[in-house]
């Protein structure tokens, strides 16, 4: 497993000492269900059950089935921030006192997208950030065949070993030229067009371009032309779009509505400068 050093340490010392939580949360930026993975592993005789979404029939069912199963199980609930509240009262009631043969690991992006009653009966695990190495050592390890370019490109953009599966089974060249290409233009086209920009990116659905990452190319080719040219203009769009990148993590946000204030944001910016 890349990464997650201490993290690993800590959670190794509860299976050691046999204090290992009933009910905890992974919670952070990061590829979370790795971790999860690990803590299923650590006990192989436990099954592991990863709840295919979080609807709330799906964990009334889970609930009844921590509650009458003989098995031992882990039961992994991914994706936790966008549960509904209907959903987090019905896991509350079997996280307040949950099965001795059950374990429940709930993983969040944010550990703010639950209910207080929800943190307060859990172990809380947060990730830790990726260094510049570990992400290199997961890219060689996983994707030896793919060119050193486009290598060094998805170490430059991505922070988990999750965003570089996602950006390592697209051609990352391409998604280069068409970002630039925004960087360039956005400014200079008619505004429909403009918004029409989020055609290749995944707003509604999975197709597309992952939005966090748009992004995160967007700031790493504005950092190149600052680099190149001094103008501000770059420097204020990094910024601008770390607040973005920020706000995309929050509960519930709609990232069709979330691009299309960013498009008319940068618009701004880079007329300003104009």
């Amino acid at each position: 497993m890349i990464g997650q050093t201490n993290l690993i340490k800590q959670i190794d010392r509860l299976f050691d000492t046999d204090t290992f939580p009933h009910f905890c949360i992974i919670a952070g930026n990061g590829s979370r269900e790795m971790v999860a993975t690990y803590i299923c592993n650590r006990r192989m005789q436990y099954a592991k059950y990863k709840l295919p979404d979080i609807k709330i029939e799906t964990v009334r069912s889970m609930i009844e089935d921590a509650y009458t199963t003989k098995d031992e199980m882990f039961i992994i609930i991914p994706d936790a921030d966008t549960m509904s509240v209907n959903a987090k009262n019905a896991l509350l009631k079997v996280v307040e006192e949950p099965p001795k043969n059950v374990y429940i690991i709930m993983l969040l992006s944010d550990i703010n997208n639950t209910l207080d009653t929800i943190k307060s009966r859990a172990f809380i695990f947060t990730m830790e950030r990726y260094t510049l190495a570990e992400l290199k050592e997961y890219v060689e390890s996983k994707y030896d065949i793919i060119a050193e370019d486009a290598k060094n490109l998805i170490v430059a953009i991505c922070e988990t070993p999750d965003e570089i599966d996602i950006l390592a089974n697209t051609n990352v060249l391409d998604f280069y030229d068409f970002v630039e290409l925004v960087v360039d233009n956005i400014s200079e086209v008619e505004p429909a067009n403009a918004f029409k920009s989020g055609g290749k990116i995944g707003l509604k659905n999975d197709e597309g371009y992952d939005l966090k990452l748009f992004w995160s190319m967007f700031s790493f080719i504005c950092m190149q032309h600052y680099t190149e040219t001094g103008n501000k203009k770059f420097l204020n769009g990094i910024l601008l779009t770390s607040r973005y990148i920020k706000m995309l993590r929050k509960l519930g946000i709609n990232k069709q509505q979330l691009y299309d204030l960013w498009v008319f944001d940068i618009r701004e910016i880079w007329y300003d400068y104009q």
